[in-house]
């Protein structure tokens, strides 16, 4: 079906629908467009101007199977908004649109379950709440140990260096990670491959000195000498770091569109 041009409206869905399927799209641009389909028109608004913009929404490739941070899909959420214009907008109901009806009966525009219970995102982002108040903690951790190994060199040039340099590590590899994994909203694309890669490059710098030192320390040496406890401490900092990257990957993947039949 072919759409007639859509007059220009201010902050209009028109735009948010632009803006949310742009290359550079972030999660808050596509819960934008879902808030505002899920309004009810208002009294100023052109209602035919409403119901195109919903139809190219509806059919459109780059914007179908999306998903908000509530799950709640974008094409499925239109198919509904134009259902609630009511006749004869409710009519044109595209045969794709018709399809999504017929496929997702359980789903309403809230993204609930027909039963009210909740989706899968809740425990998509209760996983990612933990591991991000991990990370965060592990952040810290990581700090007061290296402050207390120092003791009186913190006094020192040498010792401030070391101190801020660790903290600027488990900043950019856990502590600002973690914040994005404790989010509702996945992180963008952009900051998501910057996290992982800085994680990654210090997660496999960290991990081959631990393994240095812990080689050359005899095990039943580890918690009993200040080589043994940094071997651990690193090749722990590696588990951690392992674990956010995995998880800032999992959330990418989680948020991504199904695949069309």
């Amino acid at each position: 079906m072919t759409s007639p041009t859509i007059p220009s409206l201010p902050r209009s869905l028109a735009e948010l629908r632009e803006r949310a399927r742009a290359l550079e799209a972030e999660p808050a641009d596509i819960d934008a467009l879902l808030v505002a389909m899920a309004q009810p028109a208002a009294l100023d608004e052109d209602v035919r101007a409403r119901a195109d913009v919903l139809h190219r929404i509806i059919d459109d490739p780059v914007l179908g199977g999306l998903r908000g941070a509530d799950r709640r899909r974008v094409d499925e959420t239109a198919v509904h908004a134009l259902l609630a214009l009511g006749e004869p907008y409710a009519s044109e109901l595209s045969a794709e649109g018709r399809k999504l009806l017929r496929d997702a009966p359980s789903r309403n525009a809230m993204g609930k379950e027909a039963n009210g219970l909740p989706t899968t995102a809740d425990g998509e982002w209760s996983w990612s709440y933990l591991l991000g108040m991990l990370a965060v903690t592990w952040s810290f951790v990581e700090i007061l140990y290296l402050a207390i190994e120092l003791d009186t060199k913190l006094a020192t040039a040498k010792g401030v260096t070391q101190l801020l340099f660790a903290a600027l590590s488990a900043g950019l590899t856990l502590f600002a990670p973690g914040l994005l994994l404790k989010q509702r909203h996945p992180p963008g694309p952009v900051s998501q491959a910057t996290f992982v890669t800085l994680t990654l490059l210090v997660l496999i710098a960290q991990g081959l000195f631990g393994f240095f030192l812990a080689v050359f320390v005899p095990s039943n040496e580890w918690t009993t000498t200040d080589s043994g406890r940094v071997a651990l401490m690193l090749l722990a900092g590696v588990l951690i770091r392992l674990l956010v990257v995995c998880g800032l990957i999992a959330r990418e993947h989680s948020s991504e569109p199904e695949q069309p039949e």
